[in-house]
């Protein structure tokens, strides 16, 4: 018996929150910055930080769950 045993209760508000970020990424990226924005300069800024955004929803994702990424797809064992 383990008297240590611990489930983390914020994990599902990490996943939710990382989650949240992913689609606020996505969903800038439905009105193209390049259509909205005359400089091509200011538009590859504008697309490198909705990668960025991705990429750290995916980190938080990470970090606050606790099994393997691959659970939560479609089809992961």
């Amino acid at each position: 018996m383990n008297p240590f045993a611990y489930d983390d209760k914020l994990e599902f508000l990490g996943v939710l929150a990382g989650g949240f970020v992913i689609i606020v990424a996505l969903g800038t990226l439905l009105e193209p910055p390049w259509t909205t924005n005359e400089e091509t300069a200011a538009a590859i800024v504008q697309t490198v930080g909705v990668v960025l955004s991705v990429l750290v929803g995916i980190a938080i994702i990470q970090v606050t769950y606790s099994r393997s990424l691959r659970d939560l797809l479609p089809g992961g064992e």
